[in-house]
């Protein structure tokens, strides 16, 4: 389950977000957002085990890390403004972290159901 939800997620993640002004960085970031949530929504307790679970056990941790460091340039891109690189990868880091957190909350409060 988590290999089947992290491919999917993973190909989510990969999918470049280009641009040259700051509404075509915005238009990919939404793009890629509103992907990682259909993927969350079809396979809810997939998504909450790799993102809320999987970090916290050895056999799967690795998972967890690889979707985090492939969602932190996706945000670092964003925030290319930020002159300070420790502070444009600490924004990112913690972009992502709250991203994955609000989808986690999202679905709790059944907003994720399909139908």
């Amino acid at each position: 389950m988590i290999d089947q939800i992290a491919g999917k997620l993973g190909a989510v993640e990969r999918a470049p977000v280009n641009g040259t002004t700051y509404e075509d960085l915005l238009a990919g970031v939404t793009r890629t957002l509103a992907d990682t949530m259909r993927v969350a929504r079809q396979a809810p307790d997939a998504f909450r085990l790799l993102i809320r679970d999987a970090q916290h056990e050895p056999e799967f941790a690795d998972y967890a890390k690889e979707i985090l460091a492939r969602s932190v340039p996706i945000s670092a891109q964003a925030l290319a403004g930020i002159a300070d690189p420790a502070i444009r990868r600490w924004t990112a880091e913690v972009i992502a972290t709250t991203v994955d957190n609000a989808m986690l909350r999202w679905l709790e409060l059944g907003a994720g159901r399909p139908g």
